[in-house]
Protein backbone atom coordinates (compact mmCIF):
# COMPACT_ATOMS: atom_id res chain seq x y z
CA UNK A 1 0.00 0.00 0.00
CA UNK A 2 1.16 3.49 -0.75
CA UNK A 3 0.01 6.76 0.74
CA UNK A 4 -0.21 10.05 -1.10
CA UNK A 5 -0.47 13.26 0.91
CA UNK A 6 -3.75 15.04 0.16
CA UNK A 7 -3.79 17.86 2.68
CA UNK A 8 -2.15 18.97 5.90
CA UNK A 9 -4.97 20.70 7.75
CA UNK A 10 -3.67 23.52 9.89
CA UNK A 11 -5.65 25.76 12.22
CA UNK A 12 -5.00 29.10 10.57
CA UNK A 13 -7.86 31.32 11.58
CA UNK A 14 -10.89 31.66 13.81
CA UNK A 15 -14.38 31.88 12.33
CA UNK A 16 -17.80 31.98 13.89
CA UNK A 17 -19.07 28.47 14.52
CA UNK A 18 -15.76 26.76 13.74
CA UNK A 19 -13.99 27.10 17.09
CA UNK A 20 -15.11 26.60 20.70
CA UNK A 21 -14.43 30.02 22.22
CA UNK A 22 -16.73 30.12 25.27
CA UNK A 23 -14.34 30.78 28.15
CA UNK A 24 -11.38 29.66 26.03
CA UNK A 25 -7.99 31.21 25.48
CA UNK A 26 -6.74 30.50 21.96
CA UNK A 27 -3.23 31.29 20.75
CA UNK A 28 -2.05 30.62 17.21
CA UNK A 29 1.74 30.50 17.31
CA UNK A 30 4.12 31.60 14.56
CA UNK A 31 5.08 27.98 13.86
CA UNK A 32 1.44 27.23 12.98
CA UNK A 33 0.36 25.33 16.08
CA UNK A 34 -2.74 26.43 17.93
CA UNK A 35 -3.08 26.16 21.71
CA UNK A 36 -6.59 26.16 23.18
CA UNK A 37 -6.95 26.43 26.98
CA UNK A 38 -10.24 26.05 28.84
CA UNK A 39 -10.38 24.53 32.33
CA UNK A 40 -14.17 24.14 32.23
CA UNK A 41 -14.66 22.67 28.78
CA UNK A 42 -17.33 19.97 28.74
CA UNK A 43 -16.55 16.60 27.12
CA UNK A 44 -17.96 16.18 23.63
CA UNK A 45 -17.73 19.85 22.70
CA UNK A 46 -16.39 20.57 19.20
CA UNK A 47 -13.04 22.34 19.52
CA UNK A 48 -12.34 22.91 15.83
CA UNK A 49 -14.44 22.27 12.74
CA UNK A 50 -13.13 22.01 9.14
CA UNK A 51 -15.38 21.85 6.06
CA UNK A 52 -15.12 20.53 2.51
CA UNK A 53 -17.97 22.74 1.27
CA UNK A 54 -18.83 26.30 2.25
CA UNK A 55 -21.06 29.15 1.19
CA UNK A 56 -18.43 31.68 0.19
CA UNK A 57 -20.95 34.41 -0.59
CA UNK A 58 -22.52 34.12 2.85
CA UNK A 59 -19.49 33.32 5.03
CA UNK A 60 -16.48 34.69 3.11
CA UNK A 61 -14.17 31.70 3.53
CA UNK A 62 -13.16 28.84 1.27
CA UNK A 63 -13.28 25.14 2.10
CA UNK A 64 -10.21 23.81 3.90
CA UNK A 65 -10.72 20.09 3.27
CA UNK A 66 -9.92 18.42 -0.06
CA UNK A 67 -12.51 16.58 -2.14
CA UNK A 68 -12.67 12.85 -1.43
CA UNK A 69 -13.69 10.17 -3.93
CA UNK A 70 -16.44 7.76 -2.94
CA UNK A 71 -15.22 4.20 -2.40
CA UNK A 72 -11.57 5.26 -1.99
CA UNK A 73 -9.48 4.54 1.12
CA UNK A 74 -7.95 7.34 3.20
CA UNK A 75 -5.81 7.71 6.31
CA UNK A 76 -6.30 10.48 8.84
CA UNK A 77 -3.29 11.22 11.05
CA UNK A 78 -3.73 13.54 14.04
CA UNK A 79 -0.76 15.50 15.34
CA UNK A 80 -2.42 16.78 18.53
CA UNK A 81 -1.66 16.78 22.22
CA UNK A 82 -4.01 17.30 25.13
CA UNK A 83 -3.84 17.71 28.88
CA UNK A 84 -4.74 15.17 30.28
CA UNK A 85 -3.11 13.00 27.64
CA UNK A 86 -5.15 11.60 24.71
CA UNK A 87 -8.39 13.32 25.69
CA UNK A 88 -9.74 14.13 22.23
CA UNK A 89 -11.39 12.39 19.32
CA UNK A 90 -11.96 13.17 15.66
CA UNK A 91 -15.37 12.90 14.06
CA UNK A 92 -15.87 12.86 10.29
CA UNK A 93 -19.43 13.37 9.03
CA UNK A 94 -20.31 12.59 5.41
CA UNK A 95 -23.24 14.34 3.69
CA UNK A 96 -25.21 13.74 0.50
CA UNK A 97 -26.37 16.45 -1.95
CA UNK A 98 -29.36 17.28 0.27
CA UNK A 99 -26.95 17.89 3.18
CA UNK A 100 -28.27 14.83 5.03
CA UNK A 101 -25.78 12.86 7.10
CA UNK A 102 -25.14 9.53 5.40
CA UNK A 103 -22.40 8.32 7.74
CA UNK A 104 -20.35 9.43 10.75
CA UNK A 105 -17.01 8.00 11.80
CA UNK A 106 -15.33 8.60 15.14
CA UNK A 107 -11.60 8.11 15.52
CA UNK A 108 -9.67 7.99 18.71
CA UNK A 109 -6.06 9.05 19.08
CA UNK A 110 -3.41 8.80 16.37
CA UNK A 111 -3.93 7.31 12.94
CA UNK A 112 -7.03 5.71 11.46
CA UNK A 113 -8.11 4.41 8.05
CA UNK A 114 -11.54 4.87 6.48
CA UNK A 115 -13.36 4.40 3.19
CA UNK A 116 -15.32 7.34 1.82
CA UNK A 117 -18.99 6.23 1.55
CA UNK A 118 -20.88 6.15 -1.73
CA UNK A 119 -23.07 9.21 -2.47
CA UNK A 120 -20.74 11.52 -0.51
CA UNK A 121 -21.09 15.11 -1.69
CA UNK A 122 -19.35 16.89 1.19
CA UNK A 123 -17.91 16.14 4.61
CA UNK A 124 -16.66 17.85 7.74
CA UNK A 125 -13.89 16.98 10.16
CA UNK A 126 -14.40 17.96 13.80
CA UNK A 127 -11.89 17.73 16.65
CA UNK A 128 -13.84 17.15 19.87
CA UNK A 129 -12.96 17.26 23.54
CA UNK A 130 -12.99 14.06 25.54
CA UNK A 131 -12.38 15.81 28.84
CA UNK A 132 -9.27 17.85 28.04
CA UNK A 133 -8.40 21.22 29.52
CA UNK A 134 -5.71 22.08 26.95
CA UNK A 135 -5.38 21.19 23.28
CA UNK A 136 -2.20 21.74 21.29
CA UNK A 137 -3.16 21.41 17.63
CA UNK A 138 -0.28 21.05 15.19
CA UNK A 139 -2.11 19.54 12.22
CA UNK A 140 -4.32 16.76 10.96
CA UNK A 141 -3.10 15.11 7.77
CA UNK A 142 -5.19 13.33 5.15
CA UNK A 143 -3.62 10.69 2.89
CA UNK A 144 -5.06 8.82 -0.08
CA UNK A 145 -4.23 5.10 0.20
CA UNK A 146 -3.79 3.05 -2.95
CA UNK A 147 -3.43 -0.68 -3.27
CA UNK A 148 -0.40 -1.72 -5.27
CA UNK A 149 -0.87 -4.39 -7.88
CA UNK A 150 0.87 -7.53 -6.66
CA UNK A 151 1.04 -9.15 -10.07
CA UNK A 152 1.55 -7.76 -13.51
CA UNK A 153 -1.24 -8.53 -15.90
CA UNK A 154 0.02 -10.22 -19.02
CA UNK A 155 -2.15 -10.40 -22.08
CA UNK A 156 -1.71 -13.23 -24.51
CA UNK A 157 -0.04 -12.13 -27.70
CA UNK A 158 -1.95 -12.70 -30.88
CA UNK A 159 -0.27 -13.42 -34.15
CA UNK A 160 -1.98 -14.27 -37.38
CA UNK A 161 -0.92 -15.98 -40.54
CA UNK A 162 -1.47 -13.93 -43.66
CA UNK A 163 -3.99 -16.43 -44.99
CA UNK A 164 -6.11 -16.65 -41.81
CA UNK A 165 -6.46 -12.93 -40.90
CA UNK A 166 -10.11 -12.35 -39.89
CA UNK A 167 -12.17 -10.07 -42.15
CA UNK A 168 -12.87 -7.69 -39.25
CA UNK A 169 -9.16 -6.80 -39.17
CA UNK A 170 -8.79 -5.94 -42.87
CA UNK A 171 -9.09 -2.20 -42.22
CA UNK A 172 -6.01 -2.31 -39.93
CA UNK A 173 -4.04 -4.92 -41.93
CA UNK A 174 -1.06 -2.57 -42.28
CA UNK A 175 -0.81 -2.06 -38.51
CA UNK A 176 -0.80 -5.73 -37.57
CA UNK A 177 2.41 -7.72 -37.52
CA UNK A 178 1.80 -10.71 -39.74
CA UNK A 179 3.92 -13.81 -39.53
CA UNK A 180 5.28 -14.88 -42.89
Amino acid sequence: MTRQLLKKIEWQDVRSGSTYLYGSLLRIEEDGQAILDNERMAPGKPLANFLSRTNYQGNRFSPILPILEAGQTYDVVANLETIPENRYYIQIDFFNRQNETIQSKIFRVGEERFVCPEDTFSYQLTVRSAGCSRLTYRNVTLYHVTQEASEEISLPSASYQKENLPEELDFIRDLIHLEQ
